[in-house]
């Protein structure tokens, strides 16, 4: 696997946009919590590796406390918002958001690449 701070150095030269700071930002959290692109549970949603880093953000279990694993987007009141959802399906949603966020590619194919290390699809 590779380190993230190829992803700085590659998201600074490819991606000139007005957005090329908040993404650098979101990378730079990234690596202070994990240096490498394998997702620490708890810090990263375990189904499509967003950051976890706001409450806010955080889904629900069933007695309505904050997940420590799974973010708003896939997870609430203890289950997964799509159960039959599957990897392949996930990474689309994952290219199409970031896409719709103006995401440099290289950090997307990165992102995505993580995927199968997460704990909901690992096998």
């Amino acid at each position: 696997m590779k380190y993230l701070t190829d992803i700085i150095l590659l998201a600074d030269y490819s991606h000139k946009s007005a957005t090329r700071p908040y993404i650098a930002l979101e990378i730079q959290k990234f690596i202070s919590l994990n240096k490498t692109i394998a997702m620490e549970p708890g810090k990263f949603c375990q189904s499509c590796s967003m950051p976890l880093d706001k409450p806010e953000l955080c889904g629900t279990e069933k007695d309505g406390s904050k997940s420590n694993e799974y973010c708003i987007y896939c997870y609430q009141n203890g289950a997964f918002i799509n159960p039959d959802m599957t990897l392949d399906e996930m990474k689309v949603t994952v290219v199409t958001q970031m896409k719709k966020m103006n995401i440099a590619d290289n950090i997307i194919n990165m992102a995505v690449g993580s995927l199968p290390a997460l704990k909901r699809w690992k096998v």
